[in-house]
């Protein structure tokens, strides 16, 4: 140990003797250091900290496989079905959903708040129990039960001020009034993109019969027994599957079956690989500083072959020369790390502004104790990694001609190959990352000139909520969202106005359909899935995306009148590769909940060009549109994206509070 802090004392003198390559050498390492510690932070929060619930390694995703719907897709009747067959495999089977925003009135100023639904036991699933009251009795969880919220510790803290009598008091969300019956405890979250910023928690109305038996947008999550194998779970939960196809032929695929996976690794899947291939980045950069440190402290050992033969005259072994030098490298690299690590901590807010918000992850993304050890133990690593090489070259002294100042051969040993190769790791480094940051910036240019389907040129678009005593039947809610858009069109300013469930650019329904007669690509009655919008008749006028056959909709198709739909490019493409869709005839299924009206046989009556759904780097996904007056779904927390073209609009919107509730506004 004495021995060991001898070297570090003569490290620091040595290092301050050479305060110019000790700059450089610090500088380009913090570099590395700085960003390779910045990326891990983003992967420990993603990858690496523990679920923060009890039991976590229990906990499962419980899904369906071998169906034509991509993600998770539980409807009602198939979780009914696994909680009387899962009772002797799981402690526990609960709901989680997704909603809209909704809006929170009251004591302070009206605002939008992310909303999350659950289903009885949700909580004890995750074994958390709130902070205060309780959570939802199976009676909140049925249709027709009382309105009760949970509110996030945050919410409570920030709106309520952390009022410990807020239990029985009534809040007021999209105008209807709800008692609080708990409050969860701090920095609690579920680590799902829509669900981890929640502030409000509602009951998800479990209806105890339901015809709508394929199509839903649920999630379910369940606490494994202990003892119990996923596989034996996942061979108890497929029959009631095969049940509900013998009842629905329409709504299932065939070889449909259970499948449960860890909510960790649910969670790595949708994240994907992009943060892993950003630290590869990262990781390449950090070796490209390691090189040019080497390659500077090889020039720096040359210099030094006269103090290195003097120490091994005098006795020193090369053991002890090759130990010294790496204590140098490495009290470089911890220097480098520290301040690496103060560049990360000052710059870290930037840094999360890059982190894509649908980005899934556990707790804050803040430098705990992992992410310090991890800075800590590569910076030393680091040091190990430029500073052994050089470290044996400089090691190799010829006494006689390193002690002969005349020499002009002193000093260079052999070290012109060590030199030559670092350069060519430089070198080849180097070109790994100008390619593929030329790759990436192609990418990213590629995207921008990718066309959205529309026009949007002075495109204005936000969320609407209707008044409350406009809920109910969806007549009512047409004649709202005519009077809104009545409203909207007289505004100064504004050309075109036009109505949609969810909006473009952002995640939309899926629904189930068949073929009647089947077609080139679908045989008759096989379960399909598509995306699909309710839009007013404006809408594609308004987006300004081309009708490519058939009508568009038109005024005349309300609830009273045959039922369309408008399908776009890539749908028929897919589903009638060889033939013209206007005048087939599809089956459109129940999506989700007992608030959606019956399913139907609709008409194609026309094909639109292809909007991008969710992305533009991803291409258009197949999508049905069906008009709003013949709108499938009446949702419980109803809200509608209005689109409209102007430029002049953003300093009406507080004079339009009076009627509806608006939120979410963005140019485009």
């Amino acid at each position: 140990m004495a021995t060991l802090l001898q070297d570090f004392r003569y490290g620091i003198r040595m290092l301050a003797k050479s305060p110019g390559f000790t700059a450089v050498a610090v500088l380009t390492l913090a570099l590395g250091i700085g960003a390779s510690t910045a990326i891990f932070t983003i992967v420990n929060a993603v990858f690496l900290r523990p679920l923060p619930f009890q039991h976590a390694n229990r906990i499962y995703v419980v899904d369906r496989v071998g169906n034509r719907v991509g993600g998770s897709s539980i409807s009602f009747p198939i979780y009914l079905a696994w909680q009387k067959k899962g009772g002797g495999f799981f402690e526990q089977l609960a709901l989680l959903a997704w909603w809209n925003d909704s809006t929170l009135t009251g004591a302070a100023e009206p605002e939008r708040v992310p909303i999350a639904g659950a289903s009885t036991g949700l909580f004890s699933v995750v074994g958390v129990h709130p902070a205060l009251g309780r959570e939802f009795l199976p009676e909140e969880s049925r249709p027709g039960g009382p309105n009760v919220v949970i509110l996030s510790d945050g919410l409570w803290r920030s709106r309520f001020g952390g009022d410990r009598n807020i239990l029985g008091r009534t809040i007021t969300i999209d105008g209807w009034a709800h008692a609080v019956v708990g409050v969860l405890p701090r920095g609690f979250q579920v680590p799902i993109p829509g669900m981890r910023e929640a502030e409000l928690w509602l009951p998800i109305r479990v209806p105890l019969t339901s015809d709508n038996a394929a199509n839903g947008a649920l999630l379910c999550l369940g606490l494994l027994k202990r003892n119990v194998t996923p596989v034996e779970a996942e061979a108890a939960l497929t029959p009631p599957l095969s049940d509900l196809r013998r009842e629905f032929p329409k709504m299932f695929s065939p070889n449909e079956r259970a499948h449960l996976e860890p909510l960790r690794d649910f969670l790595a899947v949708w994240a994907g690989p992009a943060p892993l291939l950003l630290f590869g980045a990262v990781g390449l950069v950090l070796l490209l500083a390691c090189a040019n440190v080497a390659n500077l402290t090889l020039a720096r050992g040359a210099n030094r072959q006269r103090e290195i033969a003097i120490r091994a005259a005098i006795g020193a072994g090369r053991a002890q020369v090759v130990r010294q030098l790496l204590t140098e490298s490495v009290l470089l690299a911890l220097v480098g790390g520290l301040v690496g690590l103060m560049t990360c901590y000052m710059s870290f807010n930037f840094i999360l502004a890059l982190v894509p918000a649908a980005l899934p992850h556990v707790g804050a993304f803040e430098m705990d104790w992992n992410v310090l050890l991890f800075a800590l133990l590569l910076s030393i690593l680091t040091g190990m990694v430029f500073g052994l090489a050089p470290a044996f070259a400089a090691s190799r002294v010829d006494l006689s001609r390193s002690l002969n100042e005349s020499d002009p051969r002193a000093g260079l040993g052999g070290r012109g190959r060590l030199s030559n190769l670092l350069a060519a790791g430089e070198v080849s480094i180097s070109l790994v990352l100008l390619i593929g940051a030329a790759l990436a910036l192609e990418s990213f240019a590629l995207v921008m000139r990718v066309p959205p389907g529309f026009d949007p040129k002075n495109l204005l678009t936000f969320n609407i909520s209707e008044r409350p005593i406009d809920r109910g039947e969806i007549k009512n809610r047409l004649i709202f969202y005519d009077q809104a858009m009545a409203r909207i069109r007289a505004l100064p300013g504004v050309e075109q106005v036009a109505l949609i469930n969810t909006l473009p650019l952002e995640q939309g329904w899926d629904l189930l359909f068949t073929i009647e007669g089947g077609s080139g690509s679908a045989p008759s009655g096989e379960a399909l899935d598509a995306d699909f919008r309710a839009v007013s008749p404006e809408f594609f006028q308004t987006m300004r995306i081309p009708l490519l056959g058939g009508r568009g909709f038109s005024e005349s198709d309300n609830a009273s009148s045959v039922p369309v739909v408008i399908i776009n490019r890539a749908m028929a493409r897919m589903f009638w590769p060889n033939q013209n869709p206007i005048g087939q005839r599809i089956w459109i299924g129940k999506p989700m909940g007992p608030e959606w009206t019956e399913p139907s046989t609709r008409e194609i009556v026309g094909v639109v060009g292809d909007i991008h759904g969710e992305s533009l780097a991803s291409a258009p996904e197949p999508t049905m549109y069906l008009p709003y007056a013949q709108r499938p779904i009446v949702e419980a927390n109803d809200s509608a994206g209005v689109v409209w073209r102007s430029g002049r609009v953003h300093r009406s919107h507080r004079n339009l509070w009076c009627d509806f509730v608006l939120g979410g506004a963005t140019n485009t």
